[in-house]
């Protein structure tokens, strides 16, 4: 038994001791970097497969009095046929339609320019082409965009370009041959600035406004008679009815009356020097101020007429 039992204890011991030793595995390469890598992969696989195409490519010389001197329909890739020749008074127009080759849907491209560049002397001159969302693309070529020195033989180029795009598209037009600058007062003024740049400036002459008119002296006066004649209908009425200062005596001697009235002219001079000196602001300023007293006073005043009409009331009652 004791045979048999020994190698059963040593089985045991010999099994408890093989965790003391952590397992080994060998380094496996991230997931998520194997995704993305494939993804991008098979992202620059899809954007390498579009591209743009062009399709009807219409191209223009249009004289200073709107008449077409010369102009062509052409099919991409395809040139000028001829070698126009430009003045400086015409218009160059080019218009054309942009695509994707795969899908033929028209595309907006993220840059799209037209290049100018001189067979002579190499010199470029780049011109802005504008490209509509639905994909139509327009470029003009006349005196108020071209440049000042554009003049001699010159290879047309376009180019379109988008940020998933290695490469651009270039589409070689054709060539056209400028007689004469697109405008010659404009090449002669920035030389003679470029010479008196840094010389003195014109005089600049500051005009103030002109005073307001104001209207003739005896319109003026007319309009004050105007005015005063209500006053004059006032004394005669009075004097028509018999008042006389006698009468109104007991009414002069009240202060109350006599704030009253003093407030009355005191808001028609201030409308006086509104209408003379005195802006809204201020106006209304001093106007908050003096309705005060005028509600106080006039409450006041007519308080007191009210009492002595009650009063002469009461002695008339009385004689009766």
């Amino acid at each position: 038994m004791k045979l048999i039992h020994t190698p059963l204890k040593q089985a045991k011991v010999e099994r408890r001791a093989l965790p003391t030793s952590p397992p080994t595995m060998a380094p496996q390469p991230s997931i998520l970097l194997t995704l993305t890598l494939l993804l991008a992969l098979l992202t620059t696989a899809v954007l390498a497969k579009s591209s743009f195409a062009i399709s009807d490519v219409k191209f223009a010389v249009v004289g200073s009095d709107g008449v077409r001197r010369g102009g062509e329909s052409l099919e991409f890739p395809g040139k000028l046929a001829s070698k126009y020749s430009v003045q400086g008074s015409d218009t160059v127009r080019l218009t054309f339609q942009v695509k994707d080759a795969e899908t033929d849907k028209s595309v907006q491209p993220h840059q799209a320019f037209l290049i100018l560049t001189n067979d002579e002397t190499g010199v470029q001159s780049v011109q802005i082409l504008q490209v509509r969302d639905s994909g139509k693309a327009r470029a003009e070529l006349s005196p108020k965009t071209a440049d000042e020195n554009l003049v001699g033989p010159y290879t047309l180029e376009v180019v379109l370009g988008t940020f998933s795009l290695p490469d651009p598209l270039k589409y070689a037009l054709g060539s056209i041959n400028i007689e004469s600058t697109f405008d010659l007062s404009k090449s002669a003024e920035s030389a003679t600035t470029a010479a008196v740049i840094y010389g003195p400036r014109p005089e600049i002459r500051h005009i103030f406004r002109q005073p307001d008119k104001v209207p003739a002296a005896w319109l003026s006066n007319a309009f004050v008679l105007v005015v005063l004649s209500p006053w004059l209908v006032l004394l005669g009425a009075w004097l028509a009815l018999g008042i006389t200062p006698a009468i109104l005596g007991p009414f002069v001697s009240s202060i109350s009356i006599l704030a009253f009235f003093s407030t009355l002219v005191a808001t028609e001079f201030l409308f006086y020097k509104y209408w003379t000196s005195l802006n809204i602001f201020e106006t209304l300023t001093y106007f908050a101020g003096l309705s005060v007293f005028t509600f106080v006073t006039g409450q006041r005043a007519l308080s007191e007429v009210q009492a002595r009409r009650l009063k002469n009331e009461g002695k008339y009652a009385k004689k009766e």
